[in-house]
Formats: C-alpha cells, sequence, structure tokens
C-alpha cells in the first residue's frame, strides 16, 4: 500500500502535471473548433504524444542532472 502510495504522488511531478496543463483555460483548448470526430481524436492524440515526449524529456534531464550532481539554478 504504502508503495502504490508513493508511486502515485510521485506521478503528480510528471503526468498529472501535464494533464493539468491541458485543462487549463490559459491553453484555451476550450476554444478549439472541431467538427469531425475523427479531427479531435486526432487532436488528442497529438497532444497526449507531445506530453509524452515532454515527459521522457524531462525525465532524461533530470536523471543526467543527478548523475553529475547538478541543478538549474532557479527551478
Amino acid at each position: 500500500m504504502k508503495a502504490m502510495l508513493k508511486h502515485y504522488t510521485r506521478q503528480g511531478v510528471s503526468v498529472e502535471r501535464g494533464f493539468r496543463f491541458l485543462k487549463d483555460p490559459m491553453f484555451f483548448a476550450h476554444s478549439l473548433f472541431l467538427k469531425r470526430l475523427q479531427r479531435v481524436m486526432a487532436l488528442i492524440m497529438i497532444m497526449g504524444l507531445a506530453l509524452l515526449i515532454y515527459s521522457l524529456a524531462e525525465r532524461r534531464l533530470r536523471k543526467a542532472l543527478v548523475e553529475n550532481k547538478e541543478t538549474i539554478p532557479n527551478q
């Protein structure tokens, strides 16, 4: 149970934050007007893939920073 909770709370760092960004009113996703269901599904897929690529790049950066014992200032 503790391991599951730890794993879930770590997701808030990347996955949940990405989806929170998509739901943010400042992102203007609510103002996109797509008429065809296929286009809506395609847009959702592209946004999901973009979040995946972003989170993978962030993970690689964090891992490299830990290995080199470095930090990014002002973060």
